[in-house]
Protein backbone atom coordinates (compact mmCIF):
# COMPACT_ATOMS: atom_id res chain seq x y z
CA UNK A 1 0.00 0.00 0.00
CA UNK A 2 1.54 3.33 -1.42
CA UNK A 3 0.96 6.69 1.36
CA UNK A 4 0.53 9.80 -0.60
CA UNK A 5 2.41 12.05 0.76
CA UNK A 6 0.37 15.59 1.92
CA UNK A 7 1.95 19.32 1.83
CA UNK A 8 1.84 20.81 5.56
CA UNK A 9 0.49 24.16 3.89
CA UNK A 10 -2.74 22.53 2.96
CA UNK A 11 -3.14 22.10 7.12
CA UNK A 12 -4.31 24.62 9.52
CA UNK A 13 -2.78 23.17 12.51
CA UNK A 14 -3.65 23.46 16.09
CA UNK A 15 -1.43 22.92 19.48
CA UNK A 16 -3.23 22.32 22.85
CA UNK A 17 -0.71 22.36 25.67
CA UNK A 18 -2.04 19.96 28.31
CA UNK A 19 -0.76 19.38 32.14
CA UNK A 20 1.10 15.89 30.66
CA UNK A 21 0.14 16.03 27.33
CA UNK A 22 0.04 17.70 23.63
CA UNK A 23 -2.87 17.52 21.88
CA UNK A 24 -1.19 18.57 17.67
CA UNK A 25 -4.56 18.81 15.45
CA UNK A 26 -3.97 19.25 11.51
CA UNK A 27 -7.16 20.69 9.48
CA UNK A 28 -7.04 20.41 6.07
CA UNK A 29 -7.89 23.77 3.83
CA UNK A 30 -10.29 23.72 1.35
CA UNK A 31 -8.92 23.60 -2.44
CA UNK A 32 -10.25 26.33 -4.38
CA UNK A 33 -14.00 25.76 -5.35
CA UNK A 34 -14.33 22.50 -2.80
CA UNK A 35 -17.74 22.83 -0.87
CA UNK A 36 -16.84 20.91 3.19
CA UNK A 37 -17.89 17.73 3.54
CA UNK A 38 -18.97 16.18 6.96
CA UNK A 39 -16.19 14.85 9.37
CA UNK A 40 -13.49 16.63 7.99
CA UNK A 41 -12.44 15.17 5.00
CA UNK A 42 -11.50 17.52 1.86
CA UNK A 43 -9.22 16.78 -1.29
CA UNK A 44 -6.14 17.87 0.41
CA UNK A 45 -6.90 15.48 3.28
CA UNK A 46 -8.94 14.96 6.78
CA UNK A 47 -8.10 15.52 9.84
CA UNK A 48 -6.19 13.89 12.07
CA UNK A 49 -5.72 14.16 16.16
CA UNK A 50 -2.42 13.12 17.85
CA UNK A 51 -2.05 13.21 21.52
CA UNK A 52 1.85 12.98 22.22
CA UNK A 53 2.98 12.24 25.85
CA UNK A 54 5.31 15.35 27.29
CA UNK A 55 7.17 12.62 29.38
CA UNK A 56 7.78 9.78 26.94
CA UNK A 57 7.42 12.28 23.66
CA UNK A 58 5.51 9.16 22.37
CA UNK A 59 1.96 9.45 20.06
CA UNK A 60 -0.27 7.86 22.32
CA UNK A 61 -3.79 8.25 20.52
CA UNK A 62 -4.16 8.99 16.42
CA UNK A 63 -7.76 9.81 16.31
CA UNK A 64 -9.17 10.15 12.53
CA UNK A 65 -11.56 12.15 11.70
CA UNK A 66 -14.64 10.47 9.20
Amino acid sequence: MKKKQKNIEDFIIYIKDEDNEIELTFHPNLAKGENPMLGGKTSLGRTVVYLISKKDKKIIKINYQR
